[in-house]
């Protein structure tokens, strides 16, 4: 038998469990409040894989639902500082900062336009100033896969 487990996880993105909805109401790290469910669709979130042969071990919080494809909380909430810190850099044109900011998405999850967002992000992100280009590896750095951190960052 193989299957999902339920997961809870907070708005800021704290795996509290991968294997139980709704185990706690709030994340003992931020306080945040803990969803069980997409907020979009209500489909109950996908906690670990498990079969008789294994269990997921290295769970990690899924950016977007399986269903219906919205961005989980923690999701939004990561692209809207991203887009924030964008925004602060003066010296930036607003074509620059557009292509940045859409790229950003294809940067978090592996997609056929992957490579492009990451040539388009190496191209114009040494033009930011320094606050910028370092907030953003540091909002980026764990979030992306293992080939875009190896692009941007080496």
């Amino acid at each position: 038998m193989t299957f999902y487990n339920n997961a809870t996880i907070c708005t800021n993105g704290h795996v509290i469990s991968s294997t139980t909805s709704n185990s706690t109401p709030y994340c003992k790290s931020c306080g945040k409040e803990t969803i069980s469910k997409c907020q979009h669709c209500e489909t109950t979130l996908r906690g670990a894989f498990e079969s008789e042969y294994s269990f997921e071990i290295n769970y990690g919080a899924p950016s977007y639902c399986y269903i219906c494809g919205k961005p989980f909380p923690w999701t939004e909430i990561l692209i809207n500082n991203a887009v924030e810190l964008i925004s602060l850099d003066d010296d930036l044109s607003d074509e620059i900062k557009e292509v940045i900011k859409n790229a950003l998405p294809d940067l978090i999850i592996d997609t056929p336009s992957t490579p492009v967002a990451t040539a388009k992000y190496k191209k114009f992100i040494p033009s930011a100033a320094k606050y910028v280009q370092d907030g953003l590896r540091n909002i980026l750095i764990d979030v992306t896969s293992e080939t875009v951190k190896k692009s941007l960052w080496g």
